[in-house]
């Protein structure tokens, strides 16, 4: 069985056509703007395994910056009120890198560069906090209830640009911190966000002013 057939299956197990049926029951209870639905369609079918990848799209398509889409989805998260629902689809809203939770890091011209450098096939796109961190902080807020908090952080992680990194040095990072920060570690008192990579070595020349 290739990948695409695992994929494939995946997308069409009983779980995965639950949460799509729960989205749209998401979509209409919340009277979701047409732009903000469009939007989370696009982000659940960047994957093959995804609940809408090669669906209809539910409202209309607008430009807006992912910040905006970021700040939007965390804010209907919250008038839904359940936090099941929000964990499985924050799941699914951080998988993939065209995403508006992850797009919303930047990727400095000089590190497009270093990629280019180092190849695709031999890089990847780190990001200095994890998402799976940044995920956990964003499921607190949502069940605080605290919409002005998560904005707050949504724009911090909007001042912290995606790493290009070789394979290697990123195998050296995750075997420090993979998913998480160090203890103590905190964005609001201006905390070093690439405080993984000064733990494991990594040359500041490469993350410092990118």
């Amino acid at each position: 069985m290739t990948l695409t057939d695992k994929l494939e299956r995946k997308r069409n197990e009983p779980e995965t056509q639950q949460l799509k049926k729960d989205v749209i029951a998401f979509i209409q209870k919340t009277k979701m703007h047409p732009s903000i639905s469009y939007k989370l369609c696009v982000d659940l079918s960047a994957r093959i395994c995804m609940p809408f990848y090669k669906e209809k799209r539910i409202g209309k398509r607008e430009p807006k910056k992912n910040i905006e889409y970021a700040k939007e989805y965390i804010r209907y998260l919250i008038d839904y009120n359940d936090m099941d629902f929000a964990k499985r689809l924050l799941d699914q809203l951080t998988q993939q890198q065209s995403q508006a939770l992850r797009k919303i890091h930047p990727r400095p011209s000089k590190q497009v560069a270093r990629m280019k450098t180092i190849g695709k096939n031999n890089g990847v796109w780190e990001h200095p906090i994890p998402t799976n961190y940044s995920k956990q902080k964003l499921l607190s807020f949502i069940k605080s209830k605290n919409f002005k908090k998560a904005c707050a952080y949504l724009d911090y992680l909007a001042q912290v640009p995606q790493i290009a990194l070789t394979k290697k040095e990123d195998c050296l990072v995750n075997e420090n911190l993979k998913d998480s920060m160090p203890k103590g570690w905190d964005w609001e008192k201006g905390d070093d966000p690439f405080v993984r990579y000064v733990d494991t070595g990594i040359n500041s020349k490469i993350y410092r002013n990118p």
